[in-house]
């Protein structure tokens, strides 16, 4: 009893079964029966999503009949993280200019089994006044405090052994100039000094030790005084 406004074929290649794209009789066969089956029985719009060529980037692979049959054809290209869709046909209209789009991160309100913060991403519209892109700086560190107030729940089992190490470190220093007559209160531990000991160890990668430990860092667990990092006691209170 519901009528679609819209159905979307995502992609031509997997509601094609077994019959050949570059074929004009097996193409028009598709063609009517999204016509006959799809469009016509619900007077909807039809919205399929096809690739480009290997060899042909400007255009969509398979016969030309499809083209033929489109009411509107938009090119998507995506460039670093910049996506631009551009119109490539308009039946029954005028093509309007190329809209460019931006994907921005988006910091979600869980966590992994790990206590890692999750991402995902939105497309935003770009353009290069001033005054819009300043708009999109704003939301994006309205969204990185957002995720930041999310994230003060969890601790992962990894992100618990980075404390432990830190505090061993620590441990350690004082007991050091305690020896040789200083003041244990002066011991200090370098970000790198507990980088190499956590990736030696292979508790976490290096390619993920930034995220990991500005996560720990955001979430009050330990606390950074350039290039001395400390054990917040927040981190204290949740690990020992």
């Amino acid at each position: 009893g519901v009528i679609p406004s819209m159905i979307v074929i995502d992609t031509l290649a997997r509601n094609f079964g077994p019959g050949d794209e570059n074929a004009t009789k097996e193409m028009n066969t598709f063609i009517n029966n999204i016509d006959q089956l799809l469009r016509s029985k619900y007077e909807c719009c039809v919205l399929i999503v096809h690739h480009t060529g290997v060899g042909a980037k400007d255009r969509a692979r398979g016969n030309s009949a499809l083209k033929g049959a489109l009411d509107a054809e938009y090119a998507v290209v995506k460039s670093d993280d910049e996506v631009k869709i551009t119109a490539k046909k308009m039946k029954d209209a005028d093509e309007p200019e190329p809209v460019n789009f931006l994907f921005d991160p988006v910091r979600l309100p869980f966590m992994d089994d790990d206590g890692e913060p999750q991402y995902s991403c939105v497309l935003s519209y770009f353009d290069k006044n001033a005054d819009m892109l300043a708009k999109r700086e704003e939301a994006q560190e309205k969204s990185a405090e957002a995720g930041r107030r999310q994230a003060e729940i969890n601790i992962g089992q990894k992100q618990i052994e980075i404390i432990k190490i830190l505090n061993k470190q620590i441990v350690c220093a004082k007991t050091v100039l305690a020896g040789s007559g200083r003041d244990p209160a002066l011991a200090r531990i370098e970000i790198r000094n507990l980088k190499d000991a956590v990736t030696d160890k292979g508790i976490v990668p290096k390619k993920n030790w930034g995220r990991t430990f500005t996560a720990l860092v955001e979430r009050g667990f330990l606390e950074v005084d350039e290039p001395f990092v400390a054990i917040a006691q927040k981190g204290r209170d949740i690990v020992f």
